[in-house]
């Protein structure tokens, strides 16, 4: 019999990710070093719950996606369509959260799950 056990996945990251002041593509600003699974981790019916905050500040108004990717080539598990964001954000609050289960493994595995995300609208407010 398997014995399963829920935590957090180190590294646990302390730090903040990096900062970019321009972008026109998703960019990574998760905190190094990245976490690795190790080999055969996932297998069907494995869950993952993934979930990331973070802010941003504006002097225009930029649009702004956020989203969560898997794996070498940045296999997208869950991305929320981008948004035009309000001019002279300064430090305002993100959140992003998915959950899924993998439902089959290998080079051409898949995992099935939905999330969510909000962006600032002020310091304060979601």
């Amino acid at each position: 019999m398997r014995q399963y056990w829920v935590s957090p996945f180190p590294p646990i990251h302390i730090l903040d990710g990096a900062a970019f002041n321009t972008f026109t593509t998703f960019q990574d600003i998760s905190p190094a070093p990245a976490v690795t699974l190790p080999v055969n981790q996932l297998e069907p019916g494995s869950e993952i719950w993934l979930e990331a905050w973070g802010e941003f500040s504006t002097t225009g108004t930029p649009t702004l996606g956020l989203g969560f990717w898997y794996g070498t080539a940045a296999t997208s598990l869950g991305t929320g369509t981008p948004i035009t964001t309000t001019t002279g954000a300064t430090s305002w609050p993100w959140h992003a959260e998915y959950q899924g289960r993998v439902r089959t493994v290998g080079a051409t595995g898949t995992i099935n799950g939905q999330g969510s995300w909000e962006i600032g609208t002020s310091l304060t407010t979601f």
